[in-house]
């Protein structure tokens, strides 16, 4: 398996998004019984990432005054037959939204020929929903009728365009270019192996831990980093399976996690105490050569409390940029990161 580029938190466009996280490690599960070999894989360290994240999100009210709107207008809940209830009484649901590309007969005019992107149920509290993982392109947003309530004319099919599509690196956790080339192995002789690499200005906390373990204690496991520019590799042979584990935690020179290592830095940007907001994540460049390998990312608040997102990889010739919501993160340990 080939990891290249693990970066930090994106900011999806017009929205900006954080983490709370102080530490990192991301581990690597290697299944194959043979070596894989590296490809090359180069991203600038502040370029725009992905063409898939922008969002579109807006709120479905009664509009008590007929004005429009205002502070105060309730979100519109109904029941199980579609009737408007009160937030707050029981069976209260909110109502379904429905996203069309606009692609259907004539462009900007609604038609049955729109095809259906996705449909969301409004927040039974505060109305809202939302669209992510959109491409630039035209979109119809309409809102199913609701008994008991007149639908204006402007809540018919609502004509909303994405301009801008690409997520925007805010932090970077770590470009695997400014290191020279090292490589190593874990044998049934050595079954786990540790490496420390210093004094690194394109990695969060200035240092990589990298610990590699063979589970069957067999053969060779094997990883490589800065064999390509911004890439990172790791491969076995001789029936070998095992584990990497690239950990970042500050200059600490060991493998012990030191939770609270990054000095309250967050890998989402901003403040580390700042919300976690929808919508922002993770995103690297992964390749393997065989399904069955898996990506394992934890990130910590403190030595108490952390969270864990799991990404199976599947085979691919290319890189495959992969973009790990923050949303699929679940808790670990505590309360979460």
């Amino acid at each position: 398996m080939v990891w290249s580029s693990l970066f930090g938190s994106l900011r999806r466009s017009r929205d900006t998004f954080v983490q709370r996280g102080k530490s990192s490690t991301a581990g690597i599960r290697k299944h194959a019984p043979t070596r894989r070999h590296p490809r090359l894989e180069t991203m600038e360290r502040r370029k725009l990432l992905a063409t898939d994240l922008a969002s579109i999100t807006g709120q479905v009210f009664i509009n008590l005054a007929d004005d429009i709107g205002s502070a105060g207008d309730p979100p519109v809940l109904v029941d199980n037959t579609g009737a408007v209830v009160n937030p707050g009484d029981p069976g209260a649901q909110g109502v379904t939204v429905e996203l069309f590309r606009d692609n259907g007969d004539t462009a900007g005019a609604f038609d049955s020929n729109d095809t259906l992107v996705g449909t969301d149920t409004t927040d039974p509290t505060t109305g809202i929903y939302r669209f992510d993982g959109l491409t630039v392109d035209t979109y119809f947003v309409r809102q199913q009728n609701v008994t008991g309530l007149n639908v204006p004319s402007f809540a018919a099919p609502e004509l909303v365009q994405v301009t801008q599509a690409d997520g925007e690196q805010t932090v970077l956790i770590d470009d695997f270019s400014d290191t020279t080339e090292v490589s190593f192995d874990a044998t049934p002789a050595t079954p786990v192996e540790s490496e420390f690499q210093s004094n690194l200005t394109g990695t969060v906390g200035g240092q990589r831990d990298v610990q590699l373990t063979n589970t069957n204690n067999t053969g060779q496991f094997s990883i490589f980093l800065g064999q390509n520019s911004g890439q990172v590799s790791v491969g076995s042979n001789g029936g070998a399976t095992g584990t990497a584990l690239i950990q970042y935690d500050g200059p600490d020179g060991a493998m012990t996690l030191d939770a609270t290592g990054l000095n309250g830095a967050s890998l989402g940007g901003g403040a580390a105490t700042d919300p976690l907001a929808t919508g922002g994540g993770l995103i690297l460049n992964a390749n393997t050569q065989l399904d069955g390998d898996e990506l394992f990312i934890q990130v910590f608040s403190d030595a108490a409390n952390s969270s864990t997102a799991t990404v199976p990889l599947t085979q691919t010739t290319n890189f495959e940029e992969i973009f790990v919501p923050f949303s699929s993160f679940t808790t670990t340990t505590g309360t979460g990161a």
